[in-house]
């Protein structure tokens, strides 16, 4: 499989992540995370048969749509963090807490130089 390094790991030079702890705030940060998820998925599948990788970043196009809105409406409700990294933990269904981290300056410059016609 091949991994977008698309947002998830911070560079060092970041300052101490963000704990995003209020529940409201969790879903916001775990719905932006899902559109990346969908987004990563999309262009692997299609790296994966053969595609170079910059053709399959624009054949997502639905995704690519989803991620770029998602994130444009993320640091509209949330300006203080459009460049901090951000932590976060949940429960998931099978009761298990899950952690994750996310990177909003370095999904900008991934979206920034995502240069296709939509």
């Amino acid at each position: 499989m091949v991994l977008i390094a698309f947002i998830v790991w911070a560079q060092a030079a970041q300052p101490t992540p963000i704990k995003v702890s209020n529940p409201q705030d969790v879903i916001e940060v775990r719905t932006l995370n899902g559109f990346v998820t969908a987004f990563s998925k999309s262009v692997t599948a299609c790296v994966d048969v053969g595609n170079p990788i910059e053709t399959c970043r624009c054949r997502s196009r639905r995704e690519a749509i989803n991620l770029r809105k998602g994130y444009n409406d993320f640091v509209k409700r949330h300006p203080d963090w459009k460049d901090r990294m951000l932590s976060y933990e949940y429960v998931d269904d099978g009761g298990r807490t899950m952690s994750g981290v996310i990177s909003i300056p370095t999904l900008r410059r991934q979206l920034d130089g995502l240069k296709c016609e939509y």
